[in-house]
């Protein structure tokens, strides 16, 4: 005759507390018998439910995105009561563009960790400042077509991209008809965003040679 050990296996959420648990078992020789244990679920085995903060969408305030601050998370522990948690990456630093995920934790007083995340995404949808231009006067028409004028291209700026080129349309040194023709200058930043900025440019009625002569002796 002999013994045999009895192995439980206990889930890890099971809840504290001494239970009575039936069973068969059999010794070597095949005999077969009832028993009946006493179960003891000692210590604390369930983790700390941790309670993260909803996601937050912000948009870049710079290259390297912006600056965020987001509540603390909480984690409430069935045997230990609220405990201390600890988020990473940490609320008040800077989160670059695109998504990231923060993982928040605590471990209770037996060692038990519990985790919980959120994201943060950072956007670009702010278009780059172009610089507004004045109306552009350019005197009398050169030809009877109009005049070719010059002018420099306005500067644009971004949050994120920095100096952007602008793409004006009628370009520089173009010929401008006579009377009042707007020019549309745009630019697009690295994300997409476009901006658009418009100004004129002015051409006077083209005067013959015969009418510039009249206007001269007059003078």
């Amino acid at each position: 005759m002999g013994g045999a050990d009895i192995d439980m296996t206990i889930p890890g959420d099971y809840p504290l507390g001494t239970y009575t648990v039936a069973g068969q078992i059999k010794d070597i020789a095949g005999n077969e018998t009832t028993i009946t244990l006493i179960l003891k679920v000692l210590g604390d085995r369930v983790a700390p439910l941790i309670t993260s903060p909803v996601d937050i969408t912000m948009e870049a305030t710079g290259p390297t995105g912006a600056i965020v601050n987001y509540a603390p998370a909480t984690a409430l522990d069935a045997v230990d009561g609220d405990l201390p948690t600890i988020c990473l990456p940490a609320s008040g630093g800077t989160f670059g563009l695109g998504t990231t995920t923060v993982t928040c934790s605590a471990i209770d007083l037996s060692g038990n960790q519990g985790t919980g995340s959120f994201n943060i995404k950072i956007i670009d949808t702010t278009g780059p400042v172009i610089e507004q231009m004045n109306d552009i006067q350019a005197g009398n028409a050169t030809t009877i077509s109009g005049s070719f004028v010059n002018y420099i291209s306005p500067i644009a700026s971004d949050l994120v991209s920095g100096s952007i080129p602008t793409n004006c349309l009628p370009a520089s040194a173009s010929l401008f008809p006579i009377g009042t023709t707007p020019v549309t200058c745009s630019a697009t930043d690295g994300a997409g965003n476009t901006s658009q900025m418009n100004f004129n440019i002015i051409v006077g009625t083209y005067l013959t040679p015969a009418v510039l002569g009249t206007t001269t002796g007059r003078v």
